[in-house]
C-alpha cells in the first residue's frame, strides 16, 4: 500500500493519498506454504483461506519454498462490496 501525505503551501490543508482506497486496489495476502525442504512423504499442499464468509481452496504439488499470493476481490459471501478492514483466516 502506498501512502503519501503532503502539506499544501499557504493553507491549513493536507493532501493525503492512500492506494488501498483506489477503486482498482485488490488486497494481496502472500502465504508461505513450505520451507526450503519438505518431508519425503508429502505429496500435496492444501491452502484454505476464509474471508468475509467466503472460502477459497487451492491445492499444489509439494515442493520446497512454495508460496502463493492470494488476491481478494473485496466481496463477501453475498457478492456485496466490503469496505474497511477484513480478517482472513
Amino acid at each position: 500500500v502506498l501512502h503519501e501525505h503532503t502539506a499544501i503551501p499557504g493553507s491549513d490543508l493536507d493532501l493525503i493519498y492512500l492506494s488501498s482506497r483506489a477503486s482498482a486496489y485488490k488486497p494481496v495476502l502472500k502465504v508461505i506454504l513450505t520451507q526450503s525442504s519438505v518431508s519425503f512423504g508429502l505429496a500435496r499442499v492444501h491452502l484454505m483461506v476464509a474471508v468475509e464468509g467466503r472460502m477459497f481452496q487451492k491445492q499444489f504439488p509439494a515442493s520446497p519454498r512454495l508460496s502463493y499470493s492470494f488476491i481478494w476481490d473485496k466481496t463477501d459471501a453475498y457478492s456485496q462490496r466490503v469496505y474497511g478492514l477484513a480478517e482472513a483466516v
